[in-house]
């Protein structure tokens, strides 16, 4: 691991097996947490969680290949090749294991498939309000138009952004800012072409777990898992609880997340009674589901 400087990067930067990788790394503790990230945030969104999570334990946040200041890297962006790369990446920053790995929403999908594929470095997996790899499949066509046009429009926003066009706060309901060098710097990162290439492949192949993935496999984990899930979780993309279409999503949603009880021989769940976006509308529901495992 080659150290780097930039100084307009929040956390710290090393260069790994060739590329440039982008971490926050605060606290301290026998055993590791490490946090994977849902689609199309990072490091800085996760300010006030990552607080708090550093605050009882060592706790790693990695920018995934083509966020924040991590360069693209090995492409397409699967589930499996991001959960690889993050076993490289720990193993470079000296990570000890096992450690508890936490994934929000398709970082949930990661997490998963890291204990599957390196199970001797997991000491638990805790999802949060994890993604679902059948959910495209399994929502209504309504719904699955719905999802297909929310990123684009994520996309479309982040492009303006980048062209100086988007003159309004960044999204806070989505965005656990702490202050305007915060937002400075999710600005700055939003310029980059390769984070919408790694959005936009990860997107495209979301639906394609590793053949290790308990749910597809029939096999379940022999390791502790909680399944933390938000009540509300539509409610961050409709937030109108009385409308059909976010009442339809949500009773869905929840059998999905029922569905990962299966994923392990030690499962759990849990509720929060938050949206999907439990890092900003209930970040303490994720820090007593790690905390249980340290």
């Amino acid at each position: 691991m080659i150290p780097l400087i930039d100084g307009n990067a929040p956390g710290r930067l090393a260069r790994i097996d060739g590329n440039r990788v982008h971490y926050l790394r605060e606290g301290r503790g026998p055993t590791p947490i490490v946090y994977v990230t849902g689609l199309g945030v990072w490091s800085p969104h996760h300010a006030v969680l990552h607080e708090k999570l550093s605050a009882v334990s060592d706790t790693i946040l990695i920018d995934r290949p083509g966020y924040g200041w991590s360069n693209l890297s090995r492409f397409p962006r699967t589930i499996e090749v991001n959960a690889q790369d993050l076993a490289a990446q720990l193993t470079a920053l000296n990570v000890p294991a096992p450690a508890v790995i936490a994934g929000h929403s398709y970082g949930g999908l990661v997490a998963l498939s890291y204990a599957a594929l390196f199970p001797e470095a997991v000491k638990a997996v805790v999802l949060v309000d994890s993604a679902h790899p059948d959910q495209w499949r399994r929502f209504p066509p309504a719904l699955g138009q719905f999802f297909h046009d929310r990123p684009i429009e994520l996309m479309r926003r982040a492009a303006l952004t980048a062209v100086n066009a988007f003159g309004h706060s960044l999204d806070e309901h989505a965005y656990s800012l702490s202050g305007p060098d915060d937002e400075a710097a999710v600005r700055a990162a939003l310029e980059e072409p390769a984070l919408h290439v790694a959005m936009a492949s990860e997107l495209e192949n979301a639906a394609s777990p590793p053949q290790a993935f308990p749910l597809s496999s029939g096999r379940p984990l022999d390791i502790p898992l909680t399944v933390l899930t938000a009540r509300y979780s539509f409610e961050h993309f409709i937030p109108d609880r009385t409308n059909a279409l976010y009442k339809e999503a949500q009773a869905m949603w929840l059998t999905l997340q029922h569905e990962y009880l299966d994923a392990s021989r030690q499962s759990v769940q849990r509720f929060a009674d938050a949206d999907h976006a439990l890092h900003v509308s209930d970040p303490d529901s994720i820090v007593s589901a790690v905390t249980q495992y340290l």
